[in-house]
């Protein structure tokens, strides 16, 4: 897996074709003629493939798809052709018709092998199966939210609401040289001493890569000496 794909993207991500691949052609099923035979749901969206052979996957969720055999094993426009996959297996192209013209490679027929119309109209099923789910915010798009600065002789405390996958917070002054006045890995800060006086002051998140979220909203608060 790769490190960039982590655990929330994950989470959030649900798929909708769901694939197994094993390394051993014992742990897939059935061989015929030194040939190893996936599993697939037909039409559906689980499959089981092994990683011994190069065109399993392609021909399984073939089947997914709703897909059969060679041209002839059934009736129907939904079955493979000759050296393709679904069929023979030894070239990946699926069967179809479409954009043929006279004088292209046959690669199908109207009538008993034209996967490509198959998979026109299975389309809006296969990304079907899993619930919808709402996009997840970029960390650049939120912001620390219920801000608030309670100011005291003296000092001034802070507190705000995490921002999912931040690491720190930088607490910010308008017009404050430098604009930072402290950072903290809490929801909380208590700024004290000289940098605690009055003025307008915000709050940003950082996440691990150095991103910034945006700033909450901006607080006019009054110290007393």
């Amino acid at each position: 897996m790769s490190q960039a794909l982590k655990l929330p993207t994950i989470r959030y991500q649900i798929c909708d074709l769901v694939a197994l691949f094993v390394g051993s052609d014992s742990h897939v099923g059935d061989i015929w003629n030194g040939y190893v035979l996936g599993k697939a749901q037909m039409p559906g969206r689980l499959s089981i493939s092994t990683v011994t052979n190069n065109f399993t996957f392609a021909h399984e969720i073939g089947h997914n798809a709703g897909g059969l055999h060679c041209m002839r094993s059934q009736p129907g426009y939904k079955n493979g052709y000759e050296q393709g996959v679904q069929c023979s297996d030894r070239e990946f192209w699926y069967s179809g018709m479409i954009g043929w013209e006279p004088g292209m490679q046959l690669r199908g027929s109207w009538a008993d092998a034209d996967m490509s119309r198959t998979w026109l109209e299975q389309k809006y099923r296969l990304a079907s199966y899993a619930p919808p789910y709402p996009p997840q915010p970029e960390f650049y798009e939120l912001a620390p939210e219920n801000f608030k600065g309670v100011p005291g002789p003296g000092r001034i405390q802070f507190s705000w609401d995490p921002v999912p996958n931040a690491i720190r917070y930088d607490v910010i002054k308008r017009f404050g040289i430098p604009p930072t006045v402290g950072s903290t890995e809490n929801s909380s800060f208590l700024l004290e001493g000289r940098q605690a006086t009055s003025g307008t002051y915000s709050v940003e998140g950082v996440d691990a890569q150095g991103n910034l979220s945006k700033r909450s909203v901006y607080l006019q608060i009054e110290v007393s000496p």
